[in-house]
């Protein structure tokens, strides 16, 4: 390379980008991720480092930008949308064109060598809510960032990042803000600015359907999380990791830190339903911290369903108690829902909609989509069941481009495709025909009355 190592930290973004690039959409919730920044710090420990978004109807004038640099990051995904990869791979192969080392960052859904092989990306690091700042260590110590040739891994899996026990290692985003202001985020014309702060990253447990499933779970510190919220008061906020509840001695020094310092924000967090159960006597610590909904992962309330993906301590008991806590705290729930799994009938669809008709917190059925590298993939060859073009990225994305609406989607072990699409849309006209109780605090003006009753609360 014989240069000195300049490298460009990128993110492609469908909701905003820097002013002077092109105007956000308009359509889309406004969204920010502190993760491609922290990468961004990481990489300054050592080496010169710019951040940038790339906005999807950005011209196509990468080139005279990315040939400043010798190393090109892209924060990117196996978005559901055909454009947004089929730029992923345009600017990679930019990037590679004028000379760049090229490394693409995030959950590519088990199509690394196909988006490789698209790309010419040098390195894939495919992490799912994990730990960037492992990745960057790795290779870092492999010598991906070095004038000279590398010779490292051409992939790192979730496997690779999760063999280390800490996250973040105290790196926060807060040591880039100047650059944040550089953006110019805070004067964006919306109305509801929604963050991504990750908290902590992976999920010890099975679930067969989840590529999350058995990896290490770690956290960043509290002091941590207290710094980095703050920095966001006064708008909305959630709280990224897989499982918000699992470890009961962070939580509450967690929440107790968060309740402490009466921070002006809305925010929200997920977890399985028998760690929440487990955990209901913090709700109010919860209310306090700031903490206005839980997504809960119901998926489906039929526990045969559930025990043969691996997750049988999701029983709709331990919901409705949740539900029960939930309204008395004033905590908003939403049960995340899934239409279409191998093993469903039409007596377990049946079982979730009478649920759902009783317990109207869900406001969207998202269609079962078998997901390359999880382990119900192989239950369902053993079953002899189609993938219809899940094979290859192509197929991916033209059969699963939108998981709640269109595209071809997948019999059951007893339901024909039609059947699936019947109870898909059957759900869909229970959920537009009920009052959604949860929908209530995800108004625009909701939030904003939330938040100023906490400052008002606070002083």
């Amino acid at each position: 390379m014989n240069r000195k190592v300049k490298v460009l930290v990128c993110k492609l973004s469908s909701c905003f980008v820097e002013p002077s690039c092109s105007q956000p959409n308009k359509s889309a919730t406004q969204s920010f991720s502190s993760t491609p920044w922290t990468a961004q710090v990481a990489i300054r420990r050592k080496y010169e480092c710019d951040y940038a978004e790339i906005f999807v109807n950005t011209p196509d004038s990468y080139a005279e930008v990315f040939s400043q640099y010798t190393h090109f990051v892209l924060f990117g995904s196996v978005f559901y949308n055909v454009k947004l990869v089929s730029l992923q791979i345009l600017l990679l192969k930019v990037a590679k064109m004028v000379g760049c080392r090229t490394l693409l960052v995030g959950n590519q859904q088990g199509f690394e060598q196909d988006i490789q092989f698209k790309s010419g990306v040098d390195v894939v690091v495919s992490a799912i809510d994990s730990d960037p700042i492992v990745a960057i260590d790795l290779l870092e110590e492999n010598g991906f960032f070095s004038d000279s040739d590398y010779q490292g891994p051409k992939q790192y899996s979730k496997k690779d990042i999760r063999s280390k026990k800490h996250f973040c290692n105290g790196i926060s985003f807060l040591k880039s803000r100047k650059d944040i202001c550089r953006f110019d985020y805070w004067s964006s014309p919306y109305n509801f600015k929604q963050r991504i702060v990750s908290v902590g990253t992976g999920c010890p447990f099975g679930c067969t359907f989840c590529p999350s499933q058995n990896s290490i779970w770690s956290s960043k510190s509290a002091d941590q999380i207290v710094n980095e919220v703050a920095f966001w008061k006064g708008t909305a906020i959630d709280l990224l990791t897989a499982e918000f509840f699992l470890n009961r001695k962070w939580l509450e020094k967690t929440l107790d830190a968060l309740a402490s310092a009466y921070i002006p924000i809305w925010m929200r967090v997920q977890g399985r339903i028998d760690s929440i159960h487990r955990n209901l006597d913090l709700l109010p610590l919860c209310k306090k911290a700031g903490i206005e909904m839980i997504y809960v992962g119901l998926e489906s309330a039929s526990d045969r369903v559930m025990e043969t993906c691996n997750k049988s301590n999701n029983q709709t008991w331990r919901v409705e108690e949740i539900i029960q806590v939930a309204r008395q705290n004033n905590i908003g729930i939403n049960l995340n829902l899934m239409v279409g799994f191998p093993e469903d009938d039409e007596d377990s669809l049946n079982e979730t909609y009478e649920f759902i008709k009783r317990y109207p917190y869900a406001s969207t059925a998202s269609f079962f989509r078998p997901i390359p590298g999880t382990s119900i993939i192989q239950e369902m060859k053993n079953s002899g069941l189609p993938f219809e073009g899940n094979i290859d990225l192509d197929g991916y994305l033209k059969h699963y481009s939108n998981r709640w609406t269109d595209g071809v989607h997948l019999p059951t072990k007893y339901l024909s495709k039609d059947r699936v699409v019947y109870w898909k849309q059957k759900f869909d006209e229970l959920m537009k025909e009920r009052s959604i109780p949860f929908l209530h605090f995800l108004t625009h003006e909701d939030i904003s009355h939330r938040i100023k009753q906490r400052r008002k609360r606070n002083g």
